[in-house]
């Protein structure tokens, strides 16, 4: 009860922060448009303005867990801005494109092979929070500097107050749609020894994931934690989302149900997110297994929204595949959602998470081609 209270209390702080964020921002929105060059022009100036504003936070903060990251003995693995992410695969730097719902941007490492101490986990995950503190300093003071400069000192102020806002929201420890944000995260990962281990094996497999390494490969000690952990946290439970995987990537259907059925029904604290990309699995797996699918017992409208949000995920792709074959048994349009999903995923970072999808694609087609 206590902890729930003080959650509340940290939102209202923060949403109060953003409204005095937010009185700044407006007087200088105010003041450009009325300073009558051309309404039209200076709307379009103030967009663009903003615009920028908006990614130069997220590049700065993204920019901040890299470099103090590696500061601190992690290894680049990959760097992601709206879509856009560069990856580092082979010895190499590629481009591809990645987008994951309600994340603006993510810079995730290799952890150091020696297990990282509290210090080192603080300052990777506050980095980013470090950083926007920094641009805020440097935007607002070099912008009342500079009044002779409109456009510029516009876009600075407005990079200014945005810092300010993005320090505070991911510096002050809180949750935020489940999701825990920086501050959380350097809470909860320099004080709980099992969350640490779980944020650790989860960067393990995501940068074998990265070089290519199916998940049914990967050494099954990266996905447990010593008995008792607290699944509490989101670090463990996203670790036994994670270890749902693998017979699933085995293409065992039938312990993959079983697994992700539990892991549902239990009290762990799994966020969102995962929790609608394992009702993705789950309506697979029966559907292959032989179940009863009724749609209406799974897509509630926050999982309707992630499917629309995430269209373009190669999970989401093939559930819509397993749908629309399966349960509508509409094998043309099955086909042109298994042709989309080799045009959508061409830039996909992860090429062994497609073949997984396309081996359990297959599957689906021969069960329907068995049962027709």
């Amino acid at each position: 009860m206590m902890k729930k209270t003080i959650g509340k209390i940290l939102k209202v702080l923060v949403f109060i922060m953003a409204i005095f964020v937010g009185i700044p921002i407006g007087f200088t929105v105010g003041k450009m448009l009325g300073e009558g060059i051309d309404g039209g022009r200076s709307l379009l100036e103030l967009i663009l303005a903003l615009l920028i504003a908006y990614y130069v936070n997220i590049i700065v903060h993204e920019g901040g867990h890299l470099v103090f990251g590696l500061i601190c003995g992690y290894r680049f693995c990959s760097f992601r801005i709206g879509s856009l992410m560069m990856v580092r695969q082979g010895g190499r730097l590629n481009f591809r494109s990645f987008k994951l719902a309600g994340t603006g941007g993510q810079c995730l490492m290799i952890p150091p092979e020696n297990e990282e101490s509290r210090s080192q986990i603080i300052l990777y995950n506050l980095g980013g929070v470090i950083f926007n503190i920094l641009l805020a300093l440097i935007c607002i003071t070099v912008g009342v500097l500079i009044p002779e400069m409109p456009m510029l000192t516009d876009l600075l102020m407005f990079s200014g107050f945005l810092s300010v806002f993005n320090a505070i929201a991911n510096g002050v420890p809180m949750n935020a749609g489940g999701i825990a944000n920086d501050g959380m995260n350097a809470l909860h990962l320099s004080k709980n020894p099992d969350a640490a281990e779980a944020f650790r094996k989860t960067l393990l497999i995501n940068a074998a994931q990265t070089e290519g390494e199916r998940i049914s490969d990967m050494p099954d000690e990266w996905f447990t934690l010593p008995e008792g952990a607290d699944m509490q946290n989101v670090h463990c439970a996203s670790l036994a989302v994670f270890a749902t995987s693998k017979p699933l990537d085995r293409g065992d259907t039938q312990t993959a149900e079983q697994q992700i059925s539990d892991l549902l029904n239990s009290k762990y604290n799994i966020i969102g997110l995962h929790r609608n990309l394992l009702t993705c699995d789950l309506i697979c797996c029966r559907l292959l297994n032989g179940g009863e699918v009724s749609l209406k017992d799974y897509m509630t409208p926050e999982h309707d929204k992630l499917m629309k949000a995430m269209r373009t995920y190669p999970q989401i792709i093939r559930t819509r595949y397993f749908i629309t074959l399966l349960i509508d048994k509409n094998e043309k349009d099955a086909e042109i959602i298994r042709s989309d999903f080799d045009k959508l995923t061409r830039k996909f970072p992860y090429t062994q998470e497609l073949d997984s999808e396309r081996a359990l694609m297959a599957k689906a087609l021969e069960k329907y081609k068995n049962h027709i």
